[in-house]
Parts: structure tokens; C-alpha cells; sequence
């Protein structure tokens, strides 16, 4: 049920076309974070039957291992602990600010590598796709923060536990 729910998740964000929020001139700001998914085999003899990495989201859940039985994960970070961060410590999904030239995909591909040493951009991930940018605002004035864009991305390979 779980897997299923995951495999609509990823081909509903693969055909959707998100919202793009142009960055206002006097408040350019932006950011950007991945949520990364993964199935992990209940046994890793299973991985055994792969003969290539999956290039789609549908080569891979047609792997016979995944109907069978995986756990579908989730990845999150602890920020780390700051005085001046208003987000100090929080359990986040991996990313950052934007860089100067720098596109929303760049800045979340940076962003992973940096924070966590993944390489999303690699052939061991599948971009799942963009969900709609958000107006994040300040919850004291109301004030436009920044625009941030989420992105998801799935782990094709394996990730170290």
C-alpha cells in the first residue's frame, strides 16, 4: 500500500508543472531543498538481480525485489545548531541558498553534495521532478523572506544506512 502510494507520488511529480515565483527585485533571495526517497531491500541478496541501474522512476519499481518487499525511506537532516539561523537545529530536507548565477537545480545539486555528500545529479539518482516554489515570509512582519523551490529526487542505487 505504502509502495504504491510512493510510485503515484513519483510519476504524479514527474508530469507536474510546478509554479514558478519570479524573485522579486527587492527581495532576490532563494533557496532550495530535496526531499530524497529510497527503497531499501529487506535483504540485500535482492539487489542481486539488477542488472542495470534504472534511468525512470517506472524501470524502477519494476524491479521484481520492489513488489516483493522494500521499505520506502525518506531522507531528512538535523540543521546545524546556530544563534543567528531562525531554523537552527530543525529537521529539514537537504539544501540552501541560492549562489549568485545559479539555477534552482544547481543550487539543490550544490546544496546535497555539500550538506550531505550525495551527488543528485549522478546516475544513481532519478529526479523525480519540482513541486511549486513557495513565498517563504516572515512570521513577525509578514515580510517576503525568499522564494523557495523543492525538488524530489529518488535514490536508484544504494545509500549507506
Amino acid at each position: 500500500m505504502v509502495l504504491l502510494a510512493l510510485k503515484n507520488l513519483c510519476q504524479q511529480l514527474q508530469t507536474n508543472k510546478p509554479l514558478h515565483i519570479p524573485s522579486p527585485p527587492d527581495q532576490p533571495r532563494r533557496a532550495s531543498v530535496v526531499a530524497i526517497f529510497r527503497c531499501r531491500p529487506a535483504h540485500e541478496k535482492q539487489l542481486s538481480g539488477m542488472s542495470a541501474m534504472p534511468t525512470t522512476v517506472e524501470e524502477f519499481f519494476n524491479n521484481p525485489w520492489i513488489s516483493r518487499d522494500c521499505e520506502p525511506e525518506l531522507l531528512f537532516i538535523q540543521r546545524a545548531t546556530r544563534q543567528s539561523d531562525r531554523w537552527s537545529g530543525h529537521v529539514a530536507f537537504p539544501g540552501g541558498k541560492n549562489e549568485p548565477g545559479e539555477t534552482d537545480t544547481e543550487t539543490a545539486e550544490r546544496e546535497t553534495l555539500e550538506e550531505i555528500g550525495l551527488d543528485i545529479s549522478s546516475p544513481s539518482f532519478i529526479r523525480i521532478g519540482q513541486l511549486d516554489d513557495r513565498e517563504i515570509t516572515s512570521s513577525a512582519t509578514g515580510k517576503l523572506m525568499m522564494i523557495l523551490t523543492p525538488f524530489g529526487s529518488f535514490s536508484s542505487g544504494m545509500l549507506k544506512s
